[in-house]
C-alpha cells in the first residue's frame, strides 16, 4: 500500500472514530457506539480486500452510518454484510442472498428490487404448487 493511500485511510478512520479527544481512554469505558466505531476502524486500517460486516449499523449514530455508507460506496474491495437495516440495504446492496427453507436464492439489486423479485419468485412457486396439487391428489387416491 502506498503512503498516500494509507494516509487517506488513516484520515478516514480518524474521521470515523472521533476518538482523538479520547486517545487515552480505556476501551471498556467507551460507549457501545464508540466501541463499534473502534472495531470498524481497526478493520479498515488494514485495507482488506474483503469486508465481512455483521450488523454494521448497530449502535452507530446517523452521522457515522452516513460516513460508513459513503466509505463503502468508494470501497474497492468486496463487502458482505448481514443486517436488518433495510435502509442501509436499499442504499448499498447490489446483490442479496436470501436463505429460506434450507435453500439460498440470489437476487441482483438493492433491497427494494429484492422484495419485488422475491414476490415474483414466490408467486411463480405458488402457481407451480397449484399445478402439482391435482397430480398429488390422484396419487393419494391411487394409494
Amino acid at each position: 500500500m502506498t503512503g498516500n493511500k494509507r494516509d487517506g485511510i488513516v484520515d478516514d478512520v480518524l474521521e470515523l472514530t472521533d476518538l482523538t479527544n479520547k486517545i487515552d481512554a480505556q476501551v471498556d469505558t467507551l460507549s457501545r457506539g464508540m466501541k463499534q466505531r473502534l472495531s470498524l476502524a481497526r478493520v479498515l486500517l488494514h485495507d482488506p480486500e474483503l469486508l465481512l460486516l455483521d450488523e454494521p449499523t448497530n449502535h452507530l449514530d446517523t452521522p457515522t452510518i452516513e460516513w460508513l455508507e459513503q466509505f463503502l460506496r468508494g470501497y474497492r474491495g468486496s463487502c458482505i454484510f448481514v443486517t436488518h437495516d433495510r435502509f442501509f440495504l436499499d442504499r448499498l446492496a447490489t446483490r442479496i442472498i436470501d436463505l429460506d427453507g434450507g435453500q439460498s436464492y440470489g437476487y441482483q439489486g438493492n433491497y427494494t428490487e429484492y422484495l419485488e423479485a422475491r414476490a415474483a419468485h414466490n408467486a411463480a412457486a405458488q402457481v407451480e404448487d397449484q399445478k402439482r396439487q391435482p397430480f398429488l391428489r390422484r396419487e393419494l387416491d391411487w394409494i
